[in-house]
């Protein structure tokens, strides 16, 4: 029980220094400290997935972008060929 109770204070503490607002939200939603420790832990998650989702975007329209300069080089290539 020691542990549980050491790890939710930790991610209180880490709540009140980095997102005091969101903390401030999960207590007025909340019924248990228990209820917001689970509240902070989804927001985090939430945050990691978003986060996760925002990096697979970008290194896929990066690749695309890669693809169409090729594509563009190409073209330009092409038509120097024929002139």
């Amino acid at each position: 029980m020691g542990g549980r109770r050491a790890v939710a204070a930790a991610i209180l503490i880490r709540a009140i220094r980095e997102t005091p607002a969101l903390l401030a939200s999960c207590i007025a939603r909340s019924r248990s400290w228990s209820d917001v420790i689970g509240k902070l832990i989804g927001a985090r998650d939430q945050w990691r997935a978003d986060l996760a989702d925002v990096e697979r975007r970008t290194v896929r329209d990066d690749v695309g972008h890669v693809e169409s300069a090729r594509s563009l080089a190409d073209i330009l290539r092409r038509i120097g060929d024929s002139a």
